[in-house]
């Protein structure tokens, strides 16, 4: 909230977090209504053209609806209309906007009096390095919103709860709501509309194979997703790691969106990423990976090349009755 304050000395002020991170609230929370500096809020959505988009700003700042297009520049009139007052127009859900075009040439054109505020669950790409070099950029990212350590111990005594029964939700505002009040027995559908209701589809297939697999690090993340890591994770609760060298969902992805993969969609997760284990000489995990699944001839042809390493080189060959418990039947012993 403090950092916040600083959104009427800047031209551009981007918030980003995935969903359930808290955007929303703490916009909520920061906007104010004064004669010498308010707020307008916007909710962007998926219809908001950049025409749309200006025209939706001009109402927000109190101007009549023109007749014929409306670009930036009467929008930024529109602001400049309101001095000495300083007005923030915070454009939240911006990572529903179809382009952002409108924004950026906003910010191009800002009077002094005008400031934007934009609110996306993906870095928006606005010149940023332009204006942040020169000191006109303020941003508050992720992490900054995620509940720290103390504040997980304050929200359990605030509601009654043991600690443990909060913390799987690593800090994440909505899943420590959600843990808060319904505890261990969540029920997934909950996660699905509150914090992933509106990941894109393809996004959701490729986040139910990569965590079916146990997740991993890019290689793995392209060969079992069809996504680099960092922009499959990127913004998502409940993932353990950096988001660029490694990454391992939460069990509580796959219970919620696992439904997504069919027995076809499982077998070539597992597969695609026992091939990336076996290359790695990780011949066990390998083995352990595709035996979740019924694809026989990827096991067997595993399972022969371990045991042709445990004779040439004396490994493995202590594992081989586990791995044959795993078998499918049209291969079991």
């Amino acid at each position: 909230m403090r950092r916040l304050e600083g959104r009427f000395s800047v031209p551009l002020t981007i918030v980003t977090g995935g969903g359930g991170a808290g955007k929303t609230t703490v916009l909520g929370q920061a906007a104010v209504t004064g004669d010498e500096r308010t707020d307008v809020w916007i909710a962007a959505t998926e219809s908001d053209d950049p025409d749309r988009l200006c025209r939706r700003m001009m109402a927000a700042v109190g101007q009549p609806d023109p007749a014929g297009t409306v670009g930036v520049e009467a929008v930024a009139d529109a602001l400049l209309a309101r001095a000495p007052q300083q007005v923030c127009v915070m454009v939240d859900d911006a990572h529903r906007l179809p382009s952002l075009e409108a924004l950026e040439a906003l910010v191009a054109v800002m009077p002094r009096n005008g400031h934007l505020l934009v609110g996306s669950r993906r870095r928006p790409e606005l010149g940023l390095s332009r204006l942040d070099a020169a000191g006109r950029l303020l941003q508050i990212d992720q992490d900054e919103l995620l509940m720290d350590d103390a504040e997980v111990v304050a929200v359990a005594r605030a509601r009654g709860v043991d600690r443990s029964q909060i913390e799987p939700a690593g800090g994440w505002p909505a899943l420590v709501e959600l843990l808060s009040r319904h505890g261990s027995g969540i029920d997934p559908a909950m996660v699905v509309d509150e914090v992933l209701g509106d990941l894109e589809p393809e996004r959701a297939d490729a986040m139910a194979a990569f965590a079916f697999v146990g997740g991993g690090d890019d290689e793995m993340a392209r060969a079992v997703a069809g996504m680099p890591l960092a922009a499959l994770v990127d913004g998502l609760p409940l993932v353990a790691g950096d988001g660029r060298r490694s990454a391992r969902p939460h069990d509580l992805w796959f219970e919620t969106i696992g439904d997504r993969l069919d027995a076809a969609a499982r077998t070539a997760a597992a597969v695609a990423g026992a091939a990336v284990l076996r290359d790695r000489g990780d011949l066990d995990g390998a083995i352990e990976l595709v035996a979740r699944v019924d694809h026989p001839s990827t096991f067997r042809s595993l399972v022969r090349t371990a045991c042709l390493e445990a004779v040439d080189r004396g490994r493995h060959l202590d594992r081989l009755g586990r791995w044959l418990k795993l078998a499918p039947s049209a291969v079991a012993p």
